[in-house]
């Protein structure tokens, strides 16, 4: 992996990706950066770079480079990976706000982003943003208002599809 940045060109299944990000991200001393463009459940291409010491990282892409990259693929998912040297799981509010800076950028090209915070070896998503474009609401509002006060037990089901 180049410290300054590279485009990697793959073909690797969705469901297997952010374990492959988070071995290549294990036992670094650094925080690196790995940005996942996914069409159709596969990785097409990614990202990475290293950050600037052991306690930032970002990504040396331009916002326009980011969209351009998942445009030209086609990509419906961004996937947005980073390891913590110390190998705390959680997020940072920086972080946080990255991530959600991200999503809007993403959601608004109809895109949907997922964060990772990796270290030793393993990954937990922190952050998840749909596009509405992804699942368009209006699909989903007849179906709802029929199953809507039929029941408790059919409520309840309309609040666990959320989750």
């Amino acid at each position: 992996m180049y410290a300054a940045g590279a485009l990697y060109h793959v073909s690797h299944p969705l469901r297997a990706f952010p374990a492959f990000a988070a071995a290549l991200l294990k036992s670094k001393k650094h925080e690196w950066i790995v940005v996942a463009f996914e069409k159709n459940g596969n990785i097409e291409s990614y990202w990475v770079n290293k950050g600037p010491d052991r306690n930032s990282v970002n990504v040396h892409l331009a916002d326009d480079t980011i969209i351009q990259l998942a445009q030209g693929t086609s990509a419906s998912t961004v996937l947005w990976f980073h390891n913590h040297p110390n190998a705390v799981l959680l997020p940072s509010q920086q972080d946080i706000h990255s991530a959600a800076h991200y999503s809007q950028l993403l959601n608004a090209k109809g895109m949907n982003l997922l964060d990772f915070v990796c270290g030793r070896g393993y990954f937990k998503e922190y952050y998840r943003s749909i596009s509405d474009a992804f699942f368009p609401a209006q699909q989903f509002v007849p179906s709802i208002r029929s199953a809507n006060s039929t029941s408790k037990w059919q409520n309840l089901k309309l609040h666990l599809e959320r989750f």
